[in-house]
């Protein structure tokens, strides 16, 4: 593997960052479809009773532009923000500096490992970047996970929340920092 030049962190948080901004506002409508498809189908479970519409994507959109307008398809684009524009770019960050910090000590950990499992170290290469990946979005994941659940929450039509704030002191008053 040849040397390259290494990337200041910057670089990696703006362009975390921008990627986060941009599939955030053009992705959000899908993922407010997939919120609501999934409570459709949580809400047909626990009421067995109700009468049984069937819930598609079309008809699910259908319902938001009905109730909300156009704009609809786009509630929650401000939570999503919140967690996903620092979430990806501490992710990029994050992913960089453990390849980074991998590629620095490779000398120190490859022949150990070679020599424990056989495993040669051109091999052994092929599985830095999943190693790497893994424990920056596991890390980034388990930090943001609050924000992800306060995200959910105000997407979906069950609750209903009118803000963020609202969200956020609705899911503490009655279901503790914990939010579960």
């Amino acid at each position: 593997m040849t040397r390259r030049e290494r990337t200041q962190p910057i670089a990696h948080l703006a362009g975390g960052a921008m990627s986060g901004m941009t599939s955030c506002i053009m992705l959000q409508p899908l993922d407010l479809i997939k919120t609501r498809l999934q409570q459709s189908t949580h809400d047909t479970v626990l009421n067995t009773t109700a009468l049984r519409k069937r819930h598609t994507m079309l008809t699910t959109i259908k319902d938001i532009v009905k109730t909300n307008g156009a704009s609809g398809l786009w509630r929650g684009t401000v939570p999503t923000i919140v967690r996903n524009v620092p979430g990806t770019a501490v992710y990029f960050t994050t992913l960089s500096e453990i390849r980074n910090m991998i590629s620095a000590t490779r000398s120190t950990w490859q022949p150990v490992l070679s020599r424990a499992t056989g495993v040669s170290p051109q091999k052994q290469e092929k599985y830095e970047n999943l190693i790497a990946g893994m424990t920056a979005r596991g890390a980034v994941g388990y930090v943001l996970m609050p924000f992800t659940v306060l995200k959910v929450r105000y997407e979906s039509n069950m609750y209903n929340y009118g803000s963020m704030l609202e969200a956020f002191r609705s899911i503490i008053k009655y279901d503790g920092v914990r939010g579960n």
